[in-house]
């Protein structure tokens, strides 16, 4: 991965206020989240985060598109979803501390905005709306068992590999 930039809180504002996550937030709310956030290069190939590693941050895509996968009962990494500019990824190890779900990869140059858990967790207690948000989006995603299938079944369903 390339540079880090930290506390820049100029990047990519449009994309900001585009993604899901912080649509609802105030003008407080917001710059306190932007200003833990880092800026973070990545190059087409290269490994975000790794399924099964520990993973205390969360990731929102300024700009490029990436991939995740899983590991199938086969041992196969199935691509389940490509994600692009305003998607996000890694609540579940942010809010829980759980290992990552699955491999991101970068599929061409991106930037994304990583924030850790202890960033989060003192903007959290500034702003305890911050957490309820995250919490809302993580409890929509924890519903959906097409992962897990993927793992017990070792097959792709629908997705590719």
């Amino acid at each position: 991965p390339s540079g880090v930039v930290a506390g820049d809180a100029s990047v990519a504002p449009a994309v900001m206020l585009a993604t899901p996550l912080f649509r609802d937030f105030d003008a407080a709310e917001l710059l306190d989240v932007i200003r833990g956030l880092r800026l973070r290069h990545f190059e087409p190939g290269d490994i975000i985060v790794t399924e099964g590693e520990p993973g205390v941050s969360l990731f929102v895509l300024t700009t490029g598109q990436v991939r995740a996968y899983v590991r199938s009962a086969a041992g196969q990494s199935v691509r389940m979803r490509d994600l692009g500019e305003g998607d996000f990824f890694g609540e579940v190890s942010l809010l829980r501390g759980a290992p990552r779900s699955a491999t991101i990869t970068a599929a061409q140059h991106c930037e994304l905005l990583e924030i850790d858990r202890p960033t989060f967790d003192a903007i959290s207690q500034r702003n305890p709306r911050v957490w309820q948000v995250l919490k809302e989006f993580y409890d929509q995603r924890a519903g959906s068992t097409l992962e897990a299938e993927v793992r017990a079944r070792g097959s792709s369903l629908g997705g590719e590999s």
